[in-house]
């Protein structure tokens, strides 16, 4: 089962995980403090307290570039595990960490999707019940992923129009938009944009006088638009749809009522950069979900 995901929650927290398991992820999304001796640390707890055992402690040192693992057991600290790499360019930035839990280690990126170190397991996984980020950080979000699962990370329930909703994530690759709606207009046009300020890096907007999906990018003026669909038209006044948004390196996957419909590759380099995603337009909107 995920977590249930916690925004901005207080440093030092302790999270329940609900349960660790082979293919789990944890996801942590904060910024470092501006301290040049300044630490994080990410620890899987087993238990409630944070005095209980921790069978990951991983815990980047900005005074001493390095980023040390280990584990504290009943009788204490184990070895030390540590890299002369240090993916950390300097303190007071946002960060993501990311624990990816396989059957006989975890793997564990950092600020980017190139695997940073693995950690075998030192304590069996059935034990590990809850996570806490502290030390010198501020925390914006903690949650988890399940292989080959979408899990809801926000939910919007019959959300007012225009919808404008800020990206909880360091960084949308890899994270989905679903919309669940209904066109109320016959003649008319709906849109969802993944935006950085003014600039929208995918123009998704369905227009039904037309019969076409309009994609297309802004960056300073509107780039050429992309049309062509090898399907019919599946937008129907007052008749349900889902469309399913994700954000890859290569650009943007969409799927529409279950069905892969097209991919529209990226015209601006970095995703990360999208912060925010609108939705507004001749449709009704009765749930939107993050993932």
């Amino acid at each position: 089962m995920a977590m249930k995901p916690a925004f901005n929650p207080e440093t030092g927290s302790v999270l329940d995980i609900n349960g660790m398991f082979v293919g789990k992820t944890i996801h942590v999304y904060g910024k470092s403090h501006e301290d040049d001796n300044g630490r994080i640390a990410v620890n899987l707890l087993c238990g409630p307290d944070a005095d209980d055992q921790i069978a990951l402690h991983i815990n980047p040192r900005f005074e001493q570039q390095t980023v040390v693992r280990n584990t504290r057991d009943s009788s204490g600290w184990g070895g030390e595990e540590r890299d002369k790499e240090f993916p950390f360019k300097k303190p007071g930035r946002q960060f993501a960490i990311w624990i990816v839990c396989r059957e006989e280690h975890f793997e564990i990126f950092i600020n980017r999707y190139k695997l940073f170190a693995t950690y075998k397991h030192r304590i069996p996984l059935k034990l590990i019940t809850h996570v806490q980020v502290a030390q010198n950080c501020d925390i914006s979000l903690v949650c988890s992923g399940i292989k080959g699962l979408d899990v809801p990370v926000q939910v919007f329930d019959e959300p007012s129009a225009p919808l404008n909703i800020e990206v909880p994530f360091f960084n949308i690759r890899n994270h989905s938009v679903t919309i669940y709606g209904k066109p109320n207009d016959s003649d008319g046009r709906f849109t969802v944009d993944f935006c950085q300020g003014d600039k929208i890096h995918f123009h998704f907007n369905p227009r039904l006088s037309e019969g076409e999906i309009v994609r297309n990018t802004k960056d300073g003026g509107w780039g050429s638009e992309e049309r062509q669909l090898e399907f019919p038209f599946p937008f129907v006044k007052d008749v349900p749809f889902v469309a399913k948004i994700t954000a890859r390196k290569h650009g943007f996957d969409v799927e529409i009522n279950g069905c892969s419909a097209f991919t529209y590759a990226k015209r601006i380099r970095s995703l990360k950069a999208i912060r925010n995603i609108g939705v507004h337009g001749d449709a009704e909107i009765m749930k939107v979900v993050i993932s």
